[in-house]
C-alpha cells in the first residue's frame, strides 16, 4: 500500500519521526500502524518520515523507543538517566543523583523530578524533567519555569577561591557549583529549553530572562518556544553536547586548579 502522499503529505515534526522511522526499519510493522502510534504521542502535531541519521547511540534510542504514546513524566525516567550517564560517566568524578521533591500543590501531591550532575559531590548541572503534555498549557510551562529557576538559584551560590578548593571538593556535604556558569534544562518529555547563570555573582540575571507577570492579566511568563529544540534531533544533541563540554573543561581546569594548590 503506498502511503508516501496520501498519509504522509502534509506532515511536519521530525523530532518525532526520526525516532518512530527508525524503530520501523528495525520491526517490519506496517507504516500505517506507527503513524497511528505517532499521532498518539504527539496528536497536536503533523508528522513525516526523515532519512537523516540518528543522532544518539543506539543504546540510548533503544530507551527512547520504549516510552508510550499519551506519556507520563516517570516514562521518560530511564531514557534521560541512560543518556545523562553517558554524557557523565559513572566511572569518572562525576554522579547524576535523581532527586524527587514535594512541592506546593493545591491538588494532590505533587513530585518534582530532576537529575543533578555533581563532580565531586558539587552540582554542576540540572535537568528538570515533565511530561510532554505539560508543554501545552501556560500554567504547567510558568510552575515548571519557576522550580527551574529557583533550584538553579538554590545551587549556582558563590564562586570557590583556588584556596578554598581542596576542602570543598573532598568535603562530604552537597554545597554550591563550582564552576563559573551553572547550567540546568528544562526538559518536557523530549523538548528542550536551557538555562544558564554566573556561579560567582548571586546578582546575575538566570537566562532565559525572567517575563515578569502583568499586575492585571495573565500574560504567558514561559512561551513554548523556549523550548526550542528536540534532544532526538540534530540541533537538539549538537545544543547539549555543547554545554556538557563546556562542563566538561571547566571542571578539568578546576581539577588541574585544584591540584596545583594541593601541592604548594
Amino acid at each position: 500500500m503506498d502511503t508516501s502522499d496520501a498519509g504522509l503529505g502534509c506532515v511536519k515534526t521530525p523530532r518525532i519521526s526520526r525516532l518512530w522511522a527508525h524503530r520501523v526499519a528495525e520491526v517490519p510493522v506496517p507504516i500505517v500502524v506507527v503513524v497511528g502510534v505517532v499521532r498518539h504521542f504527539q496528536s497536536s502535531e503533523h508528522l513525516h518520515f526523515s532519512h537523516q541519521s540518528m543522532p544518539w547511540s543506539q543504546k540510548v534510542l533503544r530507551q527512547f523507543t520504549l516510552v508510550p504514546p499519551n506519556p507520563a513524566e516517570k516514562e521518560f525516567h530511564g531514557p534521560y538517566n541512560k543518556l545523562l550517564n553517558i554524557l557523565f560517566p559513572a566511572d569518572t568524578d562525576f554522579t547524576v543523583c535523581p532527586r524527587y521533591q514535594e512541592t506546593d500543590s493545591s491538588r494532590t501531591t505533587d513530585i518534582l523530578v530532576t537529575y543533578e550532575v555533581l563532580f565531586r559531590n558539587r552540582p554542576v548541572f540540572i535537568l528538570e524533567l515533565k511530561a510532554p503534555a505539560e508543554l501545552v498549557y501556560r500554567s504547567t510551562r510558568q510552575k515548571a519555569d519557576d522550580q527551574m529557576r529557583k533550584r538553579v538559584a538554590d545551587l549556582r551560590g558563590k564562586a570557590i577561591l583556588f584556596d578554598d578548593l581542596k576542602s570543598s571538593l573532598t568535603n562530604d556535604s552537597i554545597g554550591n557549583c563550582p564552576i563559573p556558569i551553572l547550567h540546568g534544562v528544562s526538559a518536557m518529555g523530549t523538548r528542550l529549553c536551557f538555562y544558564h547563570v554566573p556561579s560567582g555573582n548571586v546578582d546575575h540575571e538566570i537566562q532565559p530572562p525572567v517575563i515578569e507577570r502583568h499586575p492585571r492579566i495573565v500574560n504567558d511568563t514561559a512561551p513554548d518556544d523556549r523550548w526550542d529544540c528536540d534532544v532526538l534531533d540534530e540541533g537538539g544533541e549538537r545544543r547539549l553536547r555543547a554545554v556538557v563540554n563546556e562542563i566538561h573543561q571547566a571542571c578539568t581546569m578546576l581539577h588541574l586548579n585544584s591540584d596545583s594548590t594541593c601541592c604548594r
